[in-house]
């Protein structure tokens, strides 16, 4: 495998499928999922994993979970979440 300059991924949380939390005995936990590639920059989808080394992945997961909840109900409307954007904002969830 050649060394790239690659950096970074966007990955809108809308274009994400088939999310799963996984708790292997060994190693790290991780969270893996699927996307699909935003405005067709990839010529498929792509499979990601995010892994928690140094632990945290209970806050994160409670966040990532409500905010995907909230995005799939909010599909077909028009604009944003205005409630949602508020939670994210004042930290409430």
């Amino acid at each position: 495998m050649e060394k790239t300059d690659f950096k970074a991924f966007d990955c809108p949380l809308a274009l994400t499928y088939k999310e799963k939390f996984n708790q292997p005995i060994f190693g790290a936990n991780y969270l893996s999922c699927s996307t699909k590639p935003l405005f067709n920059s990839l010529p498929s989808d792509a499979n990601l994993k995010i892994w928690f080394m140094e632990g945290g992945c209970g806050k994160f997961l409670q966040c990532y979970r409500y905010t995907l909840k909230k995005i799939r109900e909010n599909v077909g409307r028009q604009g944003p979440n205005m409630e949602l954007l508020r939670e994210v904002q004042s930290q409430s969830f």
